[in-house]
């Protein structure tokens, strides 16, 4: 097997402070932060509408399921 690349998959409370870590501390090259976004898919699966189709399964499961006025 020959590695050829990898894509990482970063779970933080705190994305900025995360960031900040990565690049000042550790000293990885940022090239992958576009913002603050809802919902980010590997860059081979963009434009097939996958993010719109979770955020609009999310949101209809919550308009059905969530207490009237909750903040999520």
């Amino acid at each position: 097997m020959i590695f050829q690349r990898s894509i990482p998959i970063l779970y933080s409370g705190n994305v900025e402070k995360s960031l900040t870590y990565y690049t000042e501390v550790l000293g990885f090259d940022c090239k992958w932060d576009w913002g603050n976004q809802d919902v980010m898919v590997a860059p081979k699966w963009q434009g097939k509408q996958i993010g719109t189709a979770m955020m609009n399964a999310i949101r209809n499961w919550l308009q059905e399921n969530a207490p009237h006025n909750s903040l999520v």
